[in-house]
């Protein structure tokens, strides 16, 4: 989900690409951008360019000094599939003060995750529900990861939180709190739960378009030492997904136009 990335050889170059993002916030050292699903958000084997980093790269010329060539600037990183916030420093001393506090579990990350079934049978009264195990690369298969004893994988902590039911009551809408941030921790902890996010390819055999997975909310201390929060609504097929099946109050907060920064 964040933080782990494949293993570039540093000698490759980036080509910037005019490539449209939707910028969140931006100041003299950071960026927030709202990445769309589909698209990758640095460069790999199978994917040199329309990455994330190939457009920044476009439109802020200076951060091919930030950071490594491959992920300029990039504070943490988020699935093809997945789409919602994704940090960029802009500075190399932006870059440190803010992945710090992501390695620190100083930033507070909030997602959304429209799953298969009615939720509400595993939750209480306040309708949240914290999950706390372990999680390691599943034996049987190497891209995937599964939940494992103790001591045999990394410590994975989330908070689900029930926002709405569908009509049919064939789907849920969670709000998900990661306290830490394991790859595909939040797909791996739903789908264990026998709650998959829809549109996982992976971990369930729930169809739709995309994956309906979004990192929606940021909570950061900035380097000017004021908190600020960070918001990115939901676009696209999500959207539409959400205004389809859900109550229009309960998801309204998600979907809202995005207002321009000053």
């Amino acid at each position: 989900m964040v933080i782990d990335f494949e293993d570039i050889p540093e000698e490759k170059n980036v080509i910037p690409e005019n490539i449209e993002i939707e910028i969140l916030y931006e100041d003299k050292d950071l960026i927030a951008v709202n990445k769309p699903e589909g698209m990758v958000v640095h460069p790999a084997s199978g994917n040199a360019s329309g990455t994330l980093v190939n457009a920044l790269l476009y439109r802020y010329k200076h951060l091919k000094n930030v950071g490594d060539k491959i992920r300029t600037g990039l504070i943490n990183r988020i699935d093809k599939d997945t789409s919602g916030i994704v940090l960029v420093g802009k500075t190399n001393r932006a870059l440190w003060f803010y992945s710090r506090q992501f390695a620190n579990r100083e930033i507070e990350k909030t997602y959304l995750a429209v799953v298969k079934g009615d939720f509400s049978k595993r939750v209480h009264g306040n309708n949240q529900l914290k999950v706390s195990n372990y999680l390691a690369r599943n034996p049987k298969n190497r891209t995937k990861f599964a939940v494992v004893a103790p001591g045999e994988g990394r410590l994975a902590i989330s908070r689900f939180k029930l926002i709405d039911i569908s009509i049919d009551r064939s789907y849920s809408l969670l709000e998900v709190n990661i306290e830490t941030g394991r790859t595909h921790q939040i797909r791996v902890q739903l789908s264990a739960l026998g709650y998959p996010v829809v549109g996982d390819k992976v971990y369930s055999n729930v169809k739709n378009n995309r994956l309906l997975l979004h990192a929606y909310k940021i909570k950061l201390t900035l380097l000017n030492g004021s908190y600020h929060e960070i918001e990115a609504q939901v676009r696209g097929e999500l959207q539409k997904f959400l205004e389809n099946n859900f109550n229009k109050m309960k998801i309204v907060q998600y979907s809202k136009p995005q207002s321009k920064n000053k």
